[in-house]
């Protein structure tokens, strides 16, 4: 990046979850430092699924074809019990641009997020801990730093954000408060392993199909890791946390709970874990910030923790931008940890939920759920709702965070302030583009929408355009304008947007000319009359 930073930001982990702070960081104009203590990349498969919503708030930071490109699109999710299939989940068919969930090693995706905080000119530091932080003024931290010999170092920055992982020094030094903590009754053992004597009720791992199997002895799932291997993820309430799972009995209680004859070799990775859920009240204070697993941990069902925290650091990177730039204070910092928390405190929640149904043991409950999920699942409805909460596309920040209001009376069956930007299909030039992929992660998008057969849209362009010039000269920048016409003829006489089906304005929910403000993470923060601009200073000087 050539233009003068607007700020130093300290990141520490180099997991997802930093690695993606450090990209949005950048890309909002921070000069970046990322360190972490281990001295080389793990090897570990840990986290296996991408959700389209998580791919669509990297999308713009990054080219997400390469994560496309190396991952197993997912096709199905299947239930058994007892071997018999009671029911299945669909993958593919979602309102996203992005698949439902691509299965992918958590190792493959941080080497793709490195090689871009690489490509953007940040260095990972590694072999580097940091073991101790002060807020030494309004507007900059002092950490202290220590090599793999032992020595120590001093830096300084505007902005501290620990994404090192639950173990968090951070999180250990403030008083942030748990908002949610418990220990669930279960434990697992971990196979990333090579399955042979694979009959075809147990498709290959390219296949992108993960299977759930339950049994009086316990949940038995297997998910995809790549080509090759399955990520097996055995119910054991005889192993202890982190202990390391005797294959052979392994692979014995595997056979008896699907009831195939199915033989584990090559173990790539190999461990156990019990099941711990905490979120904290805060995100961070003054400063000093942080994301990620140091903020929330959950159980594994769903596979949404890595998801989650990627989502914080992009969440937070343009807040901080804002602040930085002095056009937001207080009020935008404060949002993140009251937008994260609640989504975190979400997340811990259905997983909890999702861990208790598929761990049962009483055997008339376990019979009246595999019932339930059988017929629920067989409605193509109930199907749609199942994966637009597992890939993470029905969060939303309805009622809570950063200020998101209407100024103007729009249709009920409208999308609502807060809501994810959804990828409705407008024209352009002839053309099929998506409204989402008009955005940017380092701009406010304010979307200006013709009504059909209401004059004065001209006007209406005047009257917003006037109100961009009227933004503080460090604001201005930030907000692109983006006509949407309703008549293709007029739009690509212009060179500009359709929205010819009318399914934009349709789901604004506009009677006449409206204008929509969509956020940098493309959440919609505001819908007010385009011939009125007034409300959308308004709403900028309330950050």
């Amino acid at each position: 990046m050539t233009a003068s930073p607007i700020g130093t930001a300290f990141v520490v982990g180099s997991g997802p979850t930093g690695l993606a702070s450090a990209i949005a960081l950048r890309t909002q104009g921070f000069d970046v430092r990322i360190i972490d203590k281990s001295t080389e990349p793990s090897t570990h498969s840990k986290a296996l699924v991408i959700w389209a919503r998580t791919l669509e708030m990297l999308d713009g930071h990054l080219d997400v074809g390469r994560i496309l490109d190396a991952g197993i699109p997912g096709k199905k999710m299947r239930l058994f019990a007892r071997g018999e299939k009671v029911a299945e989940i669909g993958l593919e068919e979602t309102d996203s641009r992005f698949v439902g969930g691509l299965f992918l090693p958590q190792y493959d995706l941080e080497r793709i997020l490195a090689e871009r905080v690489l490509e953007l000119g940040v260095t990972i530091e590694r072999g580097l801990e940091l073991v101790g932080f002060e807020q030494t003024s309004h507007d900059t931290v002092e950490v202290t730093l220590r090599d793999a010999e032992g020595g120590q170092t001093a830096a300084s920055a505007d902005w501290l954000i620990d994404c090192s992982g639950s173990h968090s020094v951070v999180r250990r030094h403030l008083d942030l408060g748990d908002r949610h903590r418990a220990e669930l009754p279960v434990r697992f053992s971990i196979a990333d392993v090579v399955v042979s004597g694979v009959p075809q009720e147990m498709p290959e791992p390219s296949d992108g199909i993960a299977s759930n199997f339950t049994h009086p002895d316990g949940l038995c799932v297997f998910f995809p890791v790549d080509d090759d291997r399955y990520r097996i993820v055995l119910e054991d309430d005889s192993i202890d946390d982190g202990a390391v799972p005797d294959l052979t009995e392994l692979a014995r209680a595997v056979r008896l709970r699907t009831g195939l004859e199915l033989e584990l070799s090559d173990p790539a990775w190999l461990t156990s874990f019990g099941v711990r859920e905490r979120v904290l009240n805060d995100y961070g204070v003054g400063r000093v910030l942080i994301a990620g697993d140091a903020a929330h941990v959950h159980s594994p069902a769903g596979g949404h923790g890595m998801n989650t925290g990627i989502q914080d650091a992009i969440n937070l990177a343009w807040k901080l931008a804002l602040i930085s730039r002095g056009v937001a204070g207080n009020t935008t910092l404060r949002s993140y940890s009251e937008e994260r928390s609640e989504i975190g405190l979400q997340i811990v929640t259905s997983s909890s939920h999702m861990t208790r149904l598929m761990t049962l043991q009483n055997p008339v409950m376990r019979f009246a759920r595999n019932t339930a999920m059988h017929l629920a699942l067989g409605f193509d409805a109930i199907q749609r709702r199942a994966l637009r909460s597992l890939s993470m596309i029905d969060l939303n920040y309805r009622n809570f965070g950063l200020r998101s209001s209407s100024s103007i009376r729009r249709d009920r069956d409208s999308l609502h302030p807060g809501d994810r930007l959804p990828p409705i299909v407008l024209r352009s030039s002839g053309d099929e583009v998506h409204v989402d992929e008009l955005t940017r992660p380092d701009r406010f998008t304010l979307f200006v929408i013709e009504s059909p057969g209401t004059p004065d849209f001209d006007k209406a362009m005047d009257e917003m355009g006037g109100i961009l010039e009227r933004m503080p000269d460090a604001l201005r920048p930030l907000v692109q304008l983006v006509p949407i016409h309703a008549d293709e003829v007029s739009a690509t006489a212009r060179g500009e947007i359709c929205d010819a089906s009318g399914a934009l304005r349709a789901q604004a929910g506009f009677r006449g000319h409206g204008a929509m403000l969509v956020r940098p993470d493309r959440y919609i923060a505001f819908f007010c009359g385009a011939l009125d601009g007034q409300p959308v200073l308004d709403w900028f000087a309330g950050l």
